[in-house]
């Protein structure tokens, strides 16, 4: 990438993966848009983000990358914004019901669901903010059954998987995996990862695994790596990641894991790297 940073959202559209804002140099807020074509290998800049966000959310729907919340300072201040880039250019939507920051978005049948986070300085949101595209309106629905932050979120054949997360500080890491369904509004919870995390990512591949990499505690940054398999609800081990990142993101393309950005012992990042999980189908 032109620009180390951590702590950005992210999204794919059209085989393009567009990385917004997050913590620049010096820990300032940016609303710096670079775009990384897979085909071409190469990275693009784009038009700037209305409003410069760290630890904001992302998702993708008909080719349009949506970009919702975040803090505006490096400590809390998290806002209800929410814009679409579409066109080439960013537009203003109707805000979240509520400020959310540190939370997970993702998109399924034409709605975007917002799962956790902060809704306020320091409150751990309780409520689910879903978006509905068609009708271009918000409503909110009851969270999780342990609000949390920090965590991922990845929707894979109509269900919803939230991984890991804290309720607070690094040492207060978690490694469930609950799993929403929006048809019945039901939630279950499956395996546990390996290691507890916070700070992490994760990426559905085409053969069925949730890739997990990095991620923080107290003290220290994780270069390991694990997936879960859908289909026989257990976790594998991959290879670790080259160095210890956190803050950073990562997307599938095919069987193909891309992880990007974030930060290390070393400090802010921009280098990508890429793994094939063909060999664990």
């Amino acid at each position: 990438m032109t620009h180390a940073r951590t702590e950005a959202a992210y999204a794919l559209a059209g085989g393009k993966i567009y990385v917004m804002g997050g913590f620049g140099p010096d820990v300032v807020t940016v609303p710096l848009v670079e775009v990384y074509d897979v085909r071409s290998d190469t990275w693009a800049s784009a038009p700037p983000l209305p409003v410069p966000v760290n630890h904001a959310m992302a998702a993708e729907h008909d080719g349009v990358v949506y970009v919702a919340g975040g803090y505006t300072a490096v400590v809390f201040g998290a806002i209800p914004g929410f814009f679409a880039f579409e066109d080439g250019a960013w537009k203003p939507l109707p805000p979240m019901p509520e400020t959310r920051a540190a939370a997970g978005m993702v998109e399924h049948d034409g709605k975007l669901y917002v799962i956790g986070g902060f809704s306020q300085q320091g409150e751990l949101a309780t409520t689910t903010l879903v978006y509905d595209v068609a009708a271009g309106s918000w409503s909110t629905e009851p969270g999780m059954p342990e609000p949390r932050e920090h965590h991922m979120l990845v929707e894979h054949d109509g269900l919803i998987y939230v991984i890991g997360g804290r309720i607070g500080s690094p040492d207060t890491n978690l490694n469930d995996v609950q799993r929403f369904d929006p048809a019945t509004g039901e939630w279950k919870e499956l395996a546990p990862m390996r290691q507890p995390r916070s700070g992490h990512t994760c990426a559905v591949t085409a053969n069925d695994l949730i890739a997990c990499l990095g991620g923080e505690a107290t003290g220290a940054v994780f270069d390991s790596a694990e997936a879960y398999d859908v289909k026989r609800n257990r976790w594998v081990a991959l290879p670790p990641l080259p160095s210890g990142r956190t803050g950073f993101g990562s997307v599938a393309v095919g069987t193909k894991l891309y992880s990007f950005s974030g930060a290390s012992d070393a400090g802010y990042l921009a280098t990508m790297e890429s793994l094939d999980l063909r060999p664990y189908r």
